[in-house]
């Protein structure tokens, strides 16, 4: 188990960000940060920015449902760019390739 998490820590170590890899990576890390903060049941708690009362630990109450508030955006808005992005520059890397491979022949 513990060569494994290596493993990966070193292949994500190894991508660059400005890449479909880095793209794709960030995406789904958002992606996961928002599952486990559904899982964690932290969208019950974004009523307080509504005007709902708190009740008990108010500024707890404001701070996770602050925090649901960014994760809920980026899971909306950055990680579906992130996705498209990667595809993106995976299809101009492929273009490119085939022209790079085209021009080598002439």
């Amino acid at each position: 188990m513990k060569e494994e998490s290596q493993t990966i820590r070193t292949k994500l170590a190894k991508i660059r960000f400005f890449s479909p890899e880095g793209f794709f990576v960030c995406a789904a890390i958002i992606t996961v940060i928002f599952v486990a903060m559904e899982a964690l049941g932290l969208r019950s708690s974004v009523a307080v920015l509504a005007g709902a009362s708190p009740g008990a630990g108010a500024p707890a109450t404001l701070g996770m449902a602050c925090l649901y508030l960014l994760g809920y955006l980026a899971f909306v808005v950055l990680a579906p760019i992130f996705v498209m992005g990667s595809i993106f520059l995976l299809l101009v890397n492929l273009i490119t390739g085939i022209f790079r491979r085209q021009q080598r022949h002439f």
